[in-house]
C-alpha cells in the first residue's frame, strides 16, 4: 500500500501514525490473519521533519522502516523520500546492469523471434525476420538451433 503526499506535505509524526494505523488493521483483521501474504506500506514524499526523520533510522534496520511486524501476519511500514526511492531504483539497476552485461547478437534475437507464435508478432517483425531469411515467410515458429 503507497500512500502518496502533496509535494508540500512532509513526512511528520501524523502521516507516521496514519501508515501505521493503516497497517495496524490489516495486521488485526481476520480476513488477513492466516494468509500467507507479506504487506509492505510506503509513505512517500519530497522531504522529512527532523523528528520523522529521527524514525526512519532505526539502528540495524534499513533506512525508512518504521515499523516491522511478523505475526500474525509479515507487515513492513516504510517512509520514504522521492530522492530515497529514486537513488534505490538506480543503485539497482547499476547492479542488475553490472550483472548481467547481456549483450544479444542479432543471430540470437533471430532465434527467439523464429521459436515464437507469429501470432505475437507485429507484420513489420515478420517482414523483417523473413528479409534477414532471405525471403522465408515468418508464418510458423522455427526450432531454435
Amino acid at each position: 500500500m503507497v500512500e502518496l503526499k502533496r509535494p508540500l506535505q512532509p513526512l511528520n509524526e501524523d502521516v507516521l501514525g496514519q501508515i501505521r494505523k493503516y497497517a495496524k488493521a490489516v495486521a488485526l483483521d481476520v480476513r488477513f490473519k492466516h494468509s500467507n501474504v507479506e504487506w509492505d506500506f510506503v509513505a512517500i514524499s519530497n522531504n522529512f521533519t527532523p523528528d520523522a526523520e529521527l524514525e526512519a533510522r532505526m539502528a540495524g534496520k534499513p533506512r525508512g522502516l518504521i515499523m516491522e511486524l511478523d505475526d500474525p501476519i509479515r507487515i513492513r511500514v516504510w517512509a520514504k523520500t522521492w530522492g530515497q526511492i529514486i537513488q534505490e531504483a538506480e543503485g539497482r539497476l547499476t547492479f542488475y546492469k553490472r550483472r548481467l552485461e547481456y549483450q544479444a547478437s542479432d543471430e540470437e534475437a533471430l532465434a527467439y523471434l523464429r521459436a515464437i507464435d507469429a501470432a505475437y508478432l507485429s507484420e513489420a517483425v515478420k517482414a523483417r525476420i523473413a528479409e534477414l531469411d532471405g525471403g522465408e515467410a515468418a508464418d510458423e515458429p522455427k526450432a531454435i538451433g
